[in-house]
């Protein structure tokens, strides 16, 4: 379901009624692209866009398996594709999918390699069969190891490597004679990666101990060599670049059918190492299908035994890597994308992001064509920069927050070789039917500081977005996309006004205990007020206040207006009586004269009580003593007496209760009282804060 804002009509704010602030939104880190939609286009870890590949799903007749697991391309150029659930083997034919060939007591394809003259091997599980197939498709049976999985193959001249499970052994088999040999066995449950490094040996990776192995090529068994072992328990696939090896580390917590082995997973503390130059940031916008879950890190195990880690995935699993020169590639089975390494700099893209969120294999040629197999849904997907298909990105919709008025957009690019567009709306999420349509920025002047500026003719609205779409064989890199816009001004609101603290709740409360000594009175007033401010501009307030009755208001700020929600009004030297504050607040400080918007409030009547209580009535009778409390505008909230130096003692009114202006008292001396000339004391307080004291002679 959509979410509409309901704000105003795009033809009321075609002209916003006062000018706001400008502000702008910038595209150029990785974070700021990548809540947008790729087609095509490569995602920069180091930020800004690059053309990349597009991806078209192959079509077939035919019945597809439950995933495609691995893909291969061989010598001749044919595309080779392995399939589970129901474990075959496909061909890209005319850009569509064919099935060469079904085995049908085995479940998945795990690995494709090619033989001298066209032949493949195809690695399969759970039987431990690994099968010869020709180019036409006709299958046979090449060898049935003793073990279950055979998760990847080398060959190496006339000599077969397996790498198998559930217990880790790597097999030998001899081309010729398909005699089966178990050449190197560990204390593990799987060899998941095998790779043949000419002149070392065999490297090889384990699971669940995530470890990697040399085994020198020779006669007998090798003697194996540990490289490292790594913090996981799956090390998934490696490639080699020189002295240098890459491995594909995994850190799984749940598995679901797919091509991972199905054993007990051991458990890893969280990594306490250091942290990859990228973190793959989480996709958002999954689907709610049950996959491995995990974390995955890519890391590069040097020659003289140094690790360094290159890329992190923070929700995800590898699944492929792949070595083109420079550059490693590397698929995640949980997102559905594959990454681009620069093993120089570490920097990394995002070269791919497909529906189907288990990239099971890939393979790619120069960055220009490839293929990739996916496993949450059964698809092939064919790539391609130069197959008339444009390249796109498509950013996020931008939230102004309130409708805007768009200006200009500054394009930073190294050509001029792409397309920009834009269109506005008031839904949350843009909708072909409720938006505004696609509109081409025009211009482009080249500004001082390299970038192009384009005008942006886009209707007024609260939602933006834009697109990309490079030129047929363009290369052009876009380092910073900005666009500048400026927001229809709301007025602030007044919500309160408020003189004096307030308790926040009804009690019980108790009026305050009289001090020893009383501080003198400064008569200020507190006020405060709360204003709803939804644009966020800078505010400025201006006061002032009048007694009830009066017509002209007095201003308390008349020099300048204060920026906070309170102030403190010197009040002591005004008469008693009830008064009222009036508050302005406005956002001019934000925007140009003339145009900023108020907003005002006039609070509750309240009392200014700057007069003591007097005392009246006074008659001492010993022991009896009488009197009467007064004040003109305030409750009385304590009396206290006192004879000679005794500490002040609390008397109540006759009624027992403080609760109006006016109270009598009445009060018993001290029996203990000696004949003679004394002093007697009272002292009175209102609620505003005002003391009386009183003294008197009397003798006993």
């Amino acid at each position: 379901m959509k979410t509409f804002m309901l704000l105003i009509t795009l033809a009321t704010f075609a002209v916003p009624a006062a000018a706001a602030p400008t502000k702008f939104w910038e595209l150029e880190n990785h974070n700021s692209f990548f809540g947008g939609k790729s087609q095509g286009a490569l995602l920069l870890s180091g930020g800004g866009l690059a053309p990349g590949l597009r991806a078209t799903k192959i079509e077939t007749k035919e019945k597809l398996p439950g995933l495609f697991s691995t893909v291969t391309r061989l010598a001749s150029g044919r595309i080779l594709i392995g399939g589970a659930a129901e474990a075959s083997l496909w061909t890209v034919e005319q850009d569509k999918l064919k099935r060469l060939t079904v085995f049908p007591e085995d479940v998945m394809v795990t690995h494709i390699a090619e033989l001298a003259g066209g032949d493949v091997l195809v690695a399969t599980l759970p039987k431990g069969n690994i099968h010869r197939v020709k180019p036409d498709g006709k299958s046979e049976l090449f060898v049935k190891l003793p073990t279950e999985h055979v998760w990847t193959l080398a060959v190496v001249g006339n000599t077969i490597y397996a790498g198998t499970g559930p217990k880790a052994v790597v097999y030998k088999v001899e081309l010729a004679s398909r005699k089966a040999t178990p050449w190197w066995t560990v204390e593990e449950k799987h060899v998941m990666a095998v790779r043949h490094v000419p002149n070392r040996g065999l490297i090889v990776g384990t699971s669940p101990e995530a470890r990697v192995y040399l085994l020198p090529e020779g006669a007998g068994a090798p003697k194996a060599q540990l490289l490292y072992d790594f913090s996981g328990n799956e090390l998934r696939d490696l490639v080699v670049l020189g002295e240098d090896v890459y491995a594909a580390v995994n850190q799984l917590q749940y598995r679901s059918t797919g091509p991972n082995p199905t054993q007990e997973l051991k458990t890893e503390p969280p990594a306490s190492g250091p942290k990859a130059p990228v973190t793959a940031m989480e996709r958002k916008d999954l689907p709610p299908q049950q996959v491995v879950s995990g974390t995955g890190s890519l890391y590069r195990l040097g020659g003289r035994g140094e690790v360094e880690k290159v890329l992190d995935l923070a929700k995800g699993y590898f699944t492929q890597l792949q070595l083109e020169g420079d550059r490693l590639y590397a698929s995640d089975g949980h997102s559905g994308r594959i990454y681009r390494v620069e093993t120089r700099s570490f920097s990394a893209a995002i070269v791919l992001e497909v529906e189907e969120r288990q990239v099971l294999g890939f393979l790619l040629r120069g960055e220009k064509e490839g293929y990739v197999v996916a496993g949450d849904g059964a698809a092939a997907y064919s790539l391609s920069r130069d197959r008339g298909k444009e390249v796109t990105y498509t950013s996020a919709a931008l939230d102004a927050t309130v409708p805007s008025t768009f200006g200009a957009l500054h394009l930073y690019a190294s050509d001029a070789a792409v397309k920009v567009e834009t269109r506005t709306g008031t839904t949350e999420e843009p909708d072909d039917k409720l938006w505004s349509p696609w509109k081409p920025v025009t211009g482009g002047v080249r500004a001082p500081d390299g970038g192009l500026v384009f005008a942006v003719g886009s209707a007024p609205a609260r939602f933006f977005q834009l697109r990309v779409t490079w030129n047929n064989g363009s290369a052009t890199r876009i380092e910073k996309l900005r666009v500048f816009y400026a927001p229809l001004n709301l007025a602030p609101k007044l919500a309160e006004v408020r003189v004096g603290g307030s308790r926040g709740g009804p009690g019980p409360y108790g009026d305050p205990v009289i001090p020893e000594v009383v501080p003198p009175r400064s008569g200020d007033v507190s006020i405060s007020w709360q204003v709803v401010n939804n644009d966020g501009d800078a505010l400025e307030y201006r006061l002032w206040v009048r007694k009830v009755g009066e017509k002209n208001w007095r201003p308390l700020t008349p020099k300048a207006p204060v920026t906070g929600t309170s102030f403190t009004w010197k009040a002591a030297a005004f008469a008693d009586g009830l008064y009222e504050v009036r508050v302005l607040a406005s956002d001019a400080p934000a925007n140009s004269p003339g145009t900023e918007l108020t907003s005002e409030m006039i609070s509750k009547p309240f009392l200014v009580d700057n007069s003591a209580p007097k005392i009246s009535a006074l008659v001492i009778k010993a022991p009896a003593v009488s009197f009467v409390a007064a004040d003109a505008a305030s409750r009385l909230i304590g009396v206290q007496v006192r004879v000679n130096d005794e500490p002040w003692k609390p008397v109540l009114p006759v009624d027992r209760i403080l609760d109006s202006r006016s109270e009598t008292f009445q009060f018993t001396l001290p029996a203990t009282l000696e004949k003679g000339v004394h002093l007697l004391q009272i002292r009175v307080a209102d609620e505003a804060g005002n003391v009386h004291v009183m003294s008197q002679e009397f003798s006993y």
